[in-house]
């Protein structure tokens, strides 16, 4: 998926950098021939990046396993579902909760609670 994804990007949205770098430094229009031909290209390429754009969506559905069960489940509603407990909550180790509050309990800290 991943070399997928990069290679659309690199060939879609490689163009417009590349035109952007050239406008910049090495082609400068000066004549209304020259600047049309300019327009053309940037139109060009900028539509091609934002085809890249377009399609990443369907690149990931299309190569993507987990995607298309996550898009699977967001949209048909099937699959575990997530609540705001169970997914901010992480599993405790039982031994340590018990050890720990074991060792409060038997310690003497001396609480002093100023009064007003």
């Amino acid at each position: 998926m991943l070399v997928l994804v990069s290679v659309a990007f690199l060939l879609l949205a490689g163009p417009i950098a590349i035109l952007i770098i050239t406008q910049r430094y090495l082609w400068i229009p000066k004549t209304p021939y020259d600047r049309a031909l300019n327009w053309l290209a940037h139109s060009f390429t900028d539509n091609l990046m934002y085809t890249n754009h377009a399609i990443n969506f369907v690149l990931y559905l299309v190569s993507g396993q987990r995607f298309r069960g996550e898009v699977k489940r967001v949209f048909c509603g099937r699959g575990r579902k997530y609540t705001a407990s169970s997914s901010t909550q992480r599993p405790t180790d039982q031994s340590f909760v018990t050890e720990t509050s074991s060792q409060l309990s038997q310690s003497n800290v001396p609480v002093s609670i100023p009064l007003e």
